[in-house]
């Protein structure tokens, strides 16, 4: 939309957002309708958040979900109590869980200890592993006290803590772990949370191995490919040995090795095919072969069958 009716749009809606409503059901699908949605859901119609939501409810499914944030984040700073019983009591599935995203981003602006201790009180675990990993992402947690809330955190019921924590650690920032804001958590739930931090994938390899070293072994053995790929940024062969002494994973392990070789093919041919070499029979030295092979095949033909050749022939043509 050019610029200058996107203004005009607004300027409309802002003067007089009862007749963009009225307007809006004349509307076909299309720019033009999607101006004036916009416009309706920043205007001072949603000032009454109940009667936004009324109005929301009568449009298409994919437009809810256009609108649904800019109401209830606004809505949010307002009166962000009021909001998060508003979506409670109002919403279901997805809308109700962006609106209480939104709403819950509001309110940790305005103080995060409610807002934390809102979301544990009142939402159901299943919004509870939405919610907080958006809350715990944004800055207002830093200017918190982080270590009192992974304490709330950690409170939370056994079944879903793990999870939650996860989701928060894959959204961690790399300092959390240098400033220490989880070292007072339980064994399991640093794992968990120290855990979802190596889903990131990180290139600070240095940290990644430190993590790494403390995990338990079932998460070394859940993210064995993304704790590879982070080693194997400054030293492909520290990754690969990781990579190999994993046990319990295979097909994790097969996946991060064709990551490495993958890669490693352009830095160090000679050193990926030496590696290759080391395996195991089996498999995974096949699956890794191939993959080597397919990367070489594009600059140096001779080292490509002679990899090739160390999977016993490529089994994708019948040994051809």
């Amino acid at each position: 939309m050019e610029p200058y009716i996107a203004s005009q749009i607004g300027d409309y809606v802002g003067e007089d957002p009862e007749s963009a409503v009225a307007a809006l059901a004349l509307l076909p699908p299309g720019e033009l309708r999607a101006g004036v949605l916009a416009g309706i859901a920043q205007s001072s119609l949603t000032a009454d958040p109940e009667r936004a939501v009324a109005w929301m409810k009568t449009l298409l499914p994919g437009e809810r979900n256009r609108v649904v944030s800019r109401i209830f984040n606004q809505a949010g700073q307002r009166d962000p109590e009021g909001a998060m019983h508003l979506a409670l009591d109002q919403l279901d599935g997805d809308n109700r869980r962006t609106a209480l995203a939104a709403t819950m981003d509001s309110w940790a602006g305005l103080d995060f200890d409610a807002a934390l201790q809102a979301a544990v009180k009142n939402l159901d675990p299943g919004d509870l592993k939405s919610v907080l990993p958006a809350m715990f992402r944004g800055s207002q947690f830093n200017y918190a006290d982080p270590k009192r809330q992974f304490s709330v955190v950690a409170q939370l019921d056994p079944k879903i803590r793990g999870e939650v924590l996860k989701q928060i650690g894959a959204v961690a920032g790399h300092d959390w772990y240098r400033r220490g804001l989880y070292d007072d958590l339980a064994p399991a739930d640093r794992d968990s949370l120290m855990g979802g931090m190596m889903t990131r994938s990180f290139k600070d390899p240095a940290l990644t191995a430190k993590v790494a070293a403390e995990l338990s072994v079932e998460q070394r053995k859940a993210q064995v490919r993304s704790i590879t790929d982070s080693l194997a940024y400054d030293d492909p062969q520290r990754a690969a040995e990781f990579a190999r002494n994993i046990s319990g994973n295979e097909s994790g392990k097969r996946e991060a090795l064709e990551d490495l070789v993958d890669n490693w093919a352009y830095v160090d041919p000679a050193a990926a095919e030496t590696f290759v070499q080391t395996l195991p029979a089996g498999e995974t030295r096949d699956a890794v072969a191939r993959k080597l092979s397919d990367k070489l095949r594009t600059f140096d033909l001779d080292a490509a069958t002679r990899v090739l050749a160390q999977a016993g022939g490529d089994k994708r043509r019948g040994g051809r």
